[in-house]
């Protein structure tokens, strides 16, 4: 038997985020797996997207590494992408 949608909430108690962070992951995060109902609009997600999205989301370790890397100075030809 499928889990019931959780409201946002829900989630944010889950996560242990304030409502506001949550909306704002709706809003510009694409990947945050929140769907609009029909009934007056409100917002619903589904658990277990939520899980495998927590699970595939950078640790702050791994983010900063990422950030290092993209400001690493570059030897060799520019790509064409930093010359544009």
């Amino acid at each position: 038997m499928p889990q019931p949608l959780l409201t946002v909430e829900d989630a944010a108690k889950r996560l242990n985020y304030s409502t506001r962070t949550i909306y704002e992951y709706i809003r510009t995060d694409p990947t945050f797996p929140a769907r609009q109902t029909m009934k007056r609009g409100r917002w619903k997600i589904d658990p277990i997207k939520l899980e495998k999205w927590i699970e595939n989301q950078m640790t702050y370790t791994g983010r900063r590494e990422a950030e290092k890397e993209a400001r690493r100075s570059r030897r060799g030809r520019p790509r064409v992408s930093d010359i544009r």
